[in-house]
């Protein structure tokens, strides 16, 4: 039965995601970025290939939601990722791991610091 099964499945990992967006620009809303991910994955039917399609489990999930819905989730904190006390020093945002989530929530914070815009420069 299913209740003899479920012991022995392994639960879901928790997906770890980047917010982007910075509390002293929105408030109490947390804001994200999240691709859809579909692969294809190559199912084995009675001796015949299928490739079926294959949908991320949280990220899809979070992309059915509408507004209003409510999402059970915790955060995390990172406290070696974060703007430098002296702005005026430059800053190297390289995104290793994290893609570009987290930028949107820096440049917020950069554009709520006493109201003015951090400078930005190309290189």
């Amino acid at each position: 039965s299913v209740h003899d099964l479920l012991p022995h499945c392994v639960p879901i990992a928790p997906r770890f995601y980047s917010i982007s967006s910075s509390q002293s620009h929105v408030g109490a809303e947390v804001h994200l970025t999240v691709g859809k991910l579909v692969a294809n994955a190559v199912v084995s039917l009675a001796g015949s290939a299928l490739a079926t399609p294959r949908l991320g489990l949280c990220s899809n999930f979070l992309l059915s939601c509408k507004p209003g819905d409510t999402v059970r989730c915790f955060v995390r904190p990172c406290k070696s990722f974060h703007l430098p006390n002296d702005l005026s020093q430059p800053i190297l945002m390289v995104g290793a791991g994290s893609g570009i989530a987290p930028f949107p929530s820096f440049w917020q914070e950069l554009t709520s610091v006493d109201g003015t815009r951090y400078r930005e420069s190309a290189c």
